[in-house]
């Protein structure tokens, strides 16, 4: 993936650490207590998706201030800090690939059957098939 603006290098991937700590096995805190934090991130990294432990985004950053956000009474610390430029022949730029793609499907309203996407508002009925 080539980026026509000089501003991008490329993916940028930062590891996140909560306050108080979330276990890696609690996912669906973990997802909550960054969308306490999602106006906050935003305003640093405008567009970045997360997965786990980690936040990929196109801005490289010198520094990343911490973000707090509220989620069932308790106020969660992320700190985010630059890992590393991912490499498009790395894992992770397949996985931050898979991700963007998947979350634009999801924003489109597709619907996945098996390994391919659907519009089903766009869906065509076969009347001669009874489909």
């Amino acid at each position: 993936m080539k980026f026509t603006s000089p501003d991008i290098q490329g993916i940028s991937k930062y590891h996140l650490t909560f306050t108080p700590e979330i276990p890696d096995n609690s996912i669906a805190l973990r997802k909550s207590a960054l969308k306490a934090c999602r106006p906050e991130l935003q305003k640093q990294f405008e567009h970045y998706i997360c997965w786990g432990s980690c936040l990929y985004s196109w801005k490289k950053l010198p520094e990343v201030q911490p973000v707090e956000g509220e989620f069932e009474g308790t106020t969660y610390k992320v700190e985010c800090k630059w890992v590393q430029l991912v490499d498009p022949k790395e894992r992770d730029y397949f996985i931050f690939l898979k991700i963007f793609f998947n979350s634009m499907m999801k924003s489109l309203k597709f619907e996945q059957i098996g390994p391919k996407v659907f519009n089903s508002k766009a869906a065509h009925k076969l009347e001669a098939h009874k489909i």
